[in-house]
Parts: C-alpha cells; sequence; structure tokens
C-alpha cells in the first residue's frame, strides 16, 4: 500500500503518547518511515508493533531521549540519519505542564516545563533542519496543546 508521504521520514518528539502517539501513526498511515522518541521505550515499543501492524510498509526506528538534552537530541539525530539517511518531516511535539500558581511552583518545576517545551523545540531543530535546508525540502511542525 502506498500512500501520500511513502518515501519520507519523520521523526515525532512526544511520540509515546497522546497527540504525538497518534501523529506518528497518521504519518505511518500515510507510508512515511518514523522515528519515534519519547522518554519512555515501553510506549515507544507497543506504537513500533501498532505501526507494523498498520501495513503500509512504513518503519518505525525507537529512539528513547530526553530532547531537553543536546547530548539526547544529538544521539536522536545520528540514529535518524544513520538509519534513514535523510529525515523530511520534525514534529515539534513533547510537552510537558504541572498545575499550580507562581506561589505553588517550584524553579525545578518552572526549568522542567521550559526546557521539555521550548529547549526542547530549539535543539530539535537545530539538529535537523540545516540539512532540510541543504536539500530545499522539508517541514517542521510545532504542536502546541494545553490538554497534551
Amino acid at each position: 500500500m502506498s500512500g501520500r508521504l511513502e518515501g519520507k521520514v519523520a521523526v515525532i518528539t512526544g511520540a509515546g503518547k497522546g497527540i504525538g502517539r497518534a501523529s506518528a501513526k497518521a504519518l505511518a498511515r500515510e507510508g512515511a518511515h518514523v522515528v519515534i522518541t519519547s522518554r519512555t521505550k515501553s510506549d515507544l515499543d507497543s506504537l513500533a508493533e501498532e505501526i507494523a501492524a498498520l501495513g503500509t510498509g512504513a518503519r518505525a526506528l525507537v529512539v528513547p531521549a530526553d530532547v531537553s538534552s543536546e547530548a539526547d537530541v544529538d544521539r536522536l539525530a545520528k540514529a535518524a540519519f544513520e538509519e534513514f539517511g535523510q529525515v523530511d518531516i520534525l514534529v515539534n511535539n513533547a510537552g510537558v505542564g504541572k498545575n499550580g500558581t507562581v506561589s505553588t511552583l517550584t524553579t525545578e518545576d518552572f526549568d522542567w516545563i521550559m526546557n521539555t517545551n521550548m529547549r526542547s523545540t530549539w535543539l530539535c531543530t537545530k539538529a535537523f533542519f540545516p540539512p532540510m535546508i541543504k536539500r530545499q525540502s522539508g517541514s517542521v511542525i510545532f504542536v502546541g496543546s494545553v490538554a497534551g
């Protein structure tokens, strides 16, 4: 079965659950190979099984990572390019939240939220966008959600 994205490669952050998981499956349904990442390997493994069961020929590369860590993003990019040779789509989806107010949240809470929700998009875009510019082809998608 061929889809609109056959031969394309997509990296999806925060792919273990919610919007990221649904995005990875939607891209794979259209034939894209997917590089799926989140902090929880078991979520990624079950997603990879679901993608294989779609029968589209799309492959899922599982790369557990903390995308707020530059070393982890570098490892993610290296794995993606070694496996597929290119990345056509980056879905910056990783995000976290914690209920509270300025009075109740700690500086550590703030740093965790900002590093995951903001720094990760910078690090991933920095790793994957320059090769897209060089090829004059590619898409970077930023996902935002108040609910996850």
